[in-house]
């Protein structure tokens, strides 16, 4: 009785402006006992029905109310309270951007216009109508075409010229005559392979012949026109960049002087007072008077052979 007493007289005293309004640490008024002072409102200024008392509604002097939120539904954290998430059901943040940083203006927060740094704009297209794929707001390229190959002039499969959406005619060729295997009428691609890997002249990228089943031709060259003495076909040293080889020996196996690695010439005949590769060649005999003899049939051969 004394304390119901006792409330009411301070209630009286605060409100005679005699006794100031207080709180305690754990929110409970200082005139009351309870959590709301003698206005009905708590320490955070709130009032049972929602509303501010410094503002007189029901938001705070920040934008917020009684929970936390503002008139928007957004907290100071930047949550919103229907999605629970940094966007709202448009997608926009607290501060009207989306995850692609456009406002609901159609504004990009980078570029500062209508159109990103890729030159898109909200909806994803571009000045020209087109969006990243090539397709205008209807479904169509630039060349008429829709995803489904279907083509906007002729309402058919094909344009004005026969030609489907890859480019090919109605008999499955190209405009630059190959099928759509990639082969022309010939059997061949456009880098002059057939189906089975080897060109018109029977060459595969490795370099095999189709014709000798070795890294050879017919004449004896590669893929590149090199015999395996390393000539061309033309006759120069792919080494030497000459028509001599490190030996000094030509593609016909003679030197500049017209003699082969066996000394003759291409008519047979030996290369003048090269006796001693003759002898070597023929069984001559060399005896202690450093004279040389053979066999009376070898020296009238060595006679005629020696110009």
């Amino acid at each position: 009785m004394f304390t119901n007493i006792f409330k009411a007289l301070k209630i009286r005293l605060y409100t005679l402006g005699i006794l100031k309004n207080g709180w305690t640490s754990q929110g409970i008024n200082k005139i009351t006992g309870i959590s709301l002072d003698p206005d009905g409102f708590n320490a955070q200024n709130w009032n049972a029905q929602g509303l501010n008392r410094l503002t007189g509604t029901p938001f705070d002097k920040d934008g917020y109310d009684i929970d936390g939120w503002n008139s928007k539904h957004w907290n100071a954290s930047g949550i919103h309270k229907i999605t629970s998430k940094r966007y709202d059901e448009e997608g926009f943040d607290i501060n009207g951007w989306n995850i692609h940083h456009w406002n609901s203006k159609g504004i990009h927060r980078i570029t500062g216009n209508h159109y990103d740094v890729h030159g898109y704009n909200i909806e994803g297209f571009d000045k020209y109508g087109f969006n990243s794929d090539g397709f205008d707001k209807e479904g169509y390229t630039v060349f008429e075409w829709n995803k489904a190959g279907l083509n906007k002039l002729t309402s058919s499969y094909f344009d004005q010229n026969g030609y489907d959406i890859k480019g090919y005619n109605h008999l499955g060729i190209n405009q630059k005559g190959y099928d759509r295997d990639g082969f022309d009428r010939n059997g061949f691609d456009c880098k002059g392979y057939d189906k089975e890997g080897y060109t018109v002249v029977g060459w595969n990228k490795a370099g095999l012949n189709k014709f000798t089943s070795s890294y050879f031709d017919e004449n004896g060259y590669d893929i590149n026109g090199y015999n395996k003495d390393k000539f061309h076909r033309s006759g120069i040293h792919k080494i030497t960049q000459t028509r001599y080889d490190l030996n000094g020996y030509n593609e016909n196996g003679y030197n500049k002087e017209g003699y082969g690695r066996d000394g003759f010439d291409k008519f047979g005949k030996r290369k003048k007072n090269d006796l001693d590769l003759w002898k070597n060649n023929n069984a001559m005999i060399y005896n202690a008077s450093n004279r040389y003899s053979c066999k009376p049939q070898l020296l009238d051969e060595w006679r005629n052979n020696v110009r």
